[in-house]
């Protein structure tokens, strides 16, 4: 679920520990903003399920043995002409996120909208590390995904 900001002060937070943020400034009562909401929720889970960038694959320790996903070669043999499968665990230091996206309720926080120059809704903010890559104004679905991808592609070069 998109992370709905509670107070102004998060937004800057939030813009220093991602690589890329995606800013949905909307109002309750806007109907294109209720319209194109389920269309960011389906993006904000396509995108944020990608593999972390600082995340490497490692194999999982054998708790008894210590070993690196590999048991002693006395135990849990394979029968023949079976497939040997290994595991693999998913490990993140605590960097920078690829991607975000938020809501910022342009009524809750009017301060914040007018800092962003935020005049109609619903605006979509684009942001490539801290800095301003896009605006949409308007309920575009298909423009808003390809604007999410070219951020992508820039904080990538």
């Amino acid at each position: 679920m998109v992370y709905q900001l509670k107070a102004a002060d998060e937004f800057d937070s939030i813009l220093e520990k991602n690589h890329v943020v995606v800013a949905d400034f909307f109002a309750e009562w806007c109907g294109p903003c209720r319209a194109i909401a389920p269309k960011v929720e389906s993006m904000e889970k396509d995108y944020t399920e990608l593999p972390a960038e600082n995340s490497t694959t490692a194999p999982v320790t054998n708790l008894e043995t210590g070993d690196a996903g590999v048991p002693p070669p006395d135990t849990l043999q394979p029968p023949a002409n079976s497939e040997v499968l290994t595991a693999e665990a998913t490990v993140s230091s605590p960097k920078k996120e690829k991607i975000k996206f938020v809501k910022v309720d342009v009524d809750s926080l009017s301060e914040l909208s007018a800092r962003m120059d935020v005049t109609a809704m619903p605006t979509f903010l684009i942001f490539v590390n801290g800095r301003l890559h896009k605006t949409i104004i308007g309920a575009n679905a298909p423009l808003l995904k390809n604007s999410v991808q070219d951020a992508l592609v820039e904080y990538v070069k």
